[in-house]
């Protein structure tokens, strides 16, 4: 009650105001004012302005609720075959700053295609009129062919297919390997696709294999090296901003 007191003689003193527009306009904008504010939230840079399609490459933290996890995890990661997938710490690691890996382990009697695909960022965007490129880094026994592809999850189909050719040997350590430059063999009308990697399951059973820092890229905005999408790039860039603030204040802060 004598909070509501307090207040009255505000309530009272209050008078009407009235406003007057001019028609005729003021002072002109300055044409160096128009710009961009970068926030790194909702995926505007991992799975939005950044071209790495694949979600989790590096088992640095994720988390299929929408939240971020500090748990290192193998999510929209599956595996193919009947393999068993398991982040890894074993020596050697790729980096003083990637010290975690995914572990591939293959059951004996194995015969037939094993391996492992992602479910990218809400799918992948699949253009047959554009340049992919896929690469791996890979520690293990294992010499054939990796079976690099996008597939539709609706109809079964395949929409790519490339390959690496492998011929490593545990004691050579980490090697990353990459496909040649590929065009998917068909447009894909939505994102519901996944991209495969591969393996003669032969030639694996029985042992476990290492993998890190995955990666697929669609051509990028000026096919730069990677770089950043193409589509989102053009729209900014017609715009015609006059400056952009980075990274963003949360990048900032360091959260």
């Amino acid at each position: 009650m004598l909070f509501l007191a307090s207040l009255l003689p505000l309530i009272q003193a209050a008078t009407a105001l009235s406003l007057t527009v001019s028609s005729s306009g003021g002072n002109a904008s300055s044409q160096l004012l128009y710009g961009l504010l970068y926030e790194d939230i909702y995926h505007s840079g991992d799975g939005g302005l950044y071209s790495e399609m694949l979600r989790n490459r590096a088992f640095r933290g994720s988390g299929r609720n929408k939240r971020p996890s500090y748990d290192r995890n193998t999510d929209f990661w599956n595996p193919v075959g009947g393999v068993n997938l398991t982040i890894d710490q074993s020596e050697p690691p790729l980096s003083s700053s990637l010290g975690y890996h995914m572990r591939m382990d293959v059951p004996e009697g194995t015969t037939g295609t094993v391996g492992f695909y992602n479910d990218g960022f809400w799918g992948f965007s699949v253009d047959a009129d554009r340049r992919y490129l896929a690469s791996m880094y890979f520690r293990g026994d294992y010499n054939g062919e990796v079976e690099c592809y996008l597939k539709n999850t609706i109809s079964g189909q395949k929409l790519s297919t490339s390959k690496m050719k492998l011929d490593q040997k545990t004691s050579d350590g980490w090697k990353q390997s990459s496909t040649p430059i590929f065009k998917p063999t068909a447009t894909a009308a939505n994102g519901n696709n996944t991209f495969y990697f591969t393996f003669d399951g032969s030639k694996l059973a029985g042992t476990s294999v290492y993998f890190n820092l995955f990666s697929l890229f669609k051509q990028t905005y000026k096919n730069r090296h990677n770089g950043l999408r193409q589509d989102l790039m053009i729209s900014l860039e017609c715009l015609n901003m006059k400056w952009i603030r980075l990274p963003g204040g949360n990048n900032m802060q360091g959260l």
